[in-house]
Parts: structure tokens; C-alpha cells; sequence
């Protein structure tokens, strides 16, 4: 039987512990590199969400767009990012950056007038 001194020593380590462990991890945001070998990311179409790998050609579309007087706003929203892969495209060249996504991201948003990608 663990005395009572023991027991106070034992309990604080062990509920410090259930807080670390009940916080979770933060999952990391994915975004689109602004610039890729001195090319700007495109302000329409730098950046596509695809199921598995892009040349299986799975394009996901937006669950949502909005338009406006600074260009348009694409909103994808998902359960499971598992096996997603966002593919960032720049000005001027051909060469992309593949990224895929982490399995805890539930959005990604692209915006037109900040020529911005990020998955979250």
C-alpha cells in the first residue's frame, strides 16, 4: 500500500500527464510556398487539391467559391485529409511543389487577391 506522502508525490506527475496527453497534437498548417525559383505562385490556379497521387488526375473540387471586387475565395472542407495532395503552380514555368496534406487538416482556402493556399 502506498503511503500517503507517496500518493501526494504520485497524483500531480500523473495529472500533469493527462493534460499533455487530453491537449492533443496541433496539427501544422500546409501552405503554398509564396514564390518557387523566383516565380510567383499563380493568382488563379496556383494551387489544386487532388485524392492520391495528381497524376491519377482526382481532382477535388471547392465546397465552396466566392467572388468579389478582389477576385475569388475557394473553400474546400473534408473529414479525413488522409491522401489528399495539394500541388502549388507558379507564373512562368511548369515545375510545381507537391505537398501532401497532414491527416488531421479539415479545410483549405485559397484566395485569389493574396495568390494564397493554406490547408489547416
Amino acid at each position: 500500500m502506498l503511503s500517503r506522502m507517496r500518493l501526494s508525490l504520485i497524483v500531480p506527475v500523473l495529472l500533469g500527464l493527462g493534460q499533455v496527453l487530453s491537449a492533443g497534437a496541433a496539427i501544422a498548417a500546409v501552405a503554398c510556398p509564396p514564390t518557387s525559383g523566383g516565380h510567383h505562385l499563380r493568382r488563379v490556379g496556383g494551387g489544386s487539391l487532388y485524392l492520391g497521387r495528381p497524376e491519377d488526375n482526382m481532382l477535388q473540387a471547392p465546397a465552396s467559391t466566392q467572388g468579389g471586387a478582389n477576385g475569388y475565395v475557394n473553400t474546400w472542407r473534408f473529414s479525413n485529409a488522409e491522401n489528399l495532395t495539394l500541388v502549388c503552380r507558379y507564373e512562368g514555368t511548369q515545375a510545381a511543389v507537391t505537398l501532401p496534406l497532414s491527416a488531421g487538416s479539415r479545410t483549405c482556402r485559397q484566395e485569389a487577391a493574396s495568390s494564397s493556399f493554406v490547408c489547416q
